[in-house]
């Protein structure tokens, strides 16, 4: 058992939660009842932000640790370029379709140009643009510890978010600022938004990890749960997901969880197998399944354990890393 599995089996047990809360949120069709619906809004935006602020912890971390920062920092870079360019390729062939359905005026050179685009600044199709943003935002906070400009790093990242809540709810629409992050990066989610906003956050706690009692932060995520409730049914400013994501991630590391230890390792690729291989299932099943329903989300999930295991017997390791990290 690693050193970090020890440590951190908790937060294994909420990666592997969230990435099934994920899968929910891509499968869901609006048409589940009052607890679909609230599962889709309140529970499932957390998910993309608890892996974010993981990757920024353990990237900080690993910085600390490491006396060549440089060369961690290429070390890592490099794993997450691989998963990236190997997930981009698998799904390029459906991602050219469906620009072509949804833009069949576009000429080939064009569709070629906005392939480029999608694959340098808002991310491939599907949930992958989480890969690049990994990639640009390690290397800004790297550069940003190494010049001693932490505060501006955290500046940058809170006004970016401000930005991405603010474009997400609609106010910057038909404005330059909208304009531009349409134009540029797709959506208020790629590239700097919500990522450097959270790994922020996984740095902070990398420095100290706040700890609470733990009825004190059962308690804080349950008010939270109650407020995002009661939030998303009034307002289209997507950010309680943010205060929802930091306690959770103060949950993982309240307890040792020395009962999940023999299980951490496994829920990690788990969790990893499932974000990174659900959703050309989806696009694939959309074709032949009611999305929405039960079977929609069980054979998803239950296919990209199967694809990985089959992978883990027949594919070398470098393979593997190339693939899952």
């Amino acid at each position: 058992m690693t050193t970090s599995s020890k440590l951190y089996a908790g937060v294994d047990l909420l990666k592997l939660i969230c990435a099934l809360l994920i899968v929910f949120m891509h499968t869901y069709n609006h048409d589940g009842g009052t607890i679909g619906e609230w599962v889709y809004t309140t529970l499932s935006p957390i998910g993309v932000p608890f892996f974010f602020i993981v990757s920024g912890f353990f990237y900080a971390k690993g910085l600390q640790k490491s006396s060549d920062k440089k060369d961690y920092l290429s070390r890592y870079v490099k794993r997450i370029i691989y998963m990236y360019v190997f997930w981009t390729v698998v799904t390029l062939p459906v991602a050219w379709m469906n620009l072509g359905f949804a833009h069949p005026d576009y000429s080939v050179a064009y569709k070629l140009l906005y392939i480029v685009r999608c694959f340098f600044l808002t991310g491939s199709i599907g949930i992958y643009w989480y890969l690049l943003a990994l990639i640009y935002n390690s290397v800004i906070i790297y550069y940003a510890l190494r010049w001693r400009k932490e505060f501006l790093l955290y500046a940058l990242a809170l006004m970016l978010f401000v930005v991405g809540v603010l474009y997400d709810g609609g106010l910057l629409k038909d404005t330059l600022v909208g304009d531009v992050i349409h134009v540029a990066v797709g959506s208020e989610r790629n590239f700097l938004n919500v990522g450097l906003f959270y790994m922020c956050i996984g740095l902070l706690f990398a420095k100290k990890v706040v700890q609470f009692p733990i009825v004190v932060t059962f308690l804080c995520f349950v008010l939270m749960i109650v407020a995002a409730t009661w939030y998303n049914s009034v307002s289209s400013y997507r950010i309680m997901q943010a205060p929802l994501a930091v306690f959770l991630f103060i949950i993982a590391f309240q307890y040792t969880y020395a009962y999940l230890l023999p299980y951490s390792l496994v829920m990690r690729k788990l969790s990893t197998a499932i974000y990174l291989g659900h959703f050309p299932l989806i696009l694939v099943f959309d074709y032949y399944l009611v999305r929405g329903t039960i079977l929609d989300f069980s054979l998803v999930v239950v296919v990209s354990l199967v694809l990985f295991y089959i992978l883990l017997f027949i594919c070398p390791q470098r393979i593997l890393k190339m693939i899952y990290g």
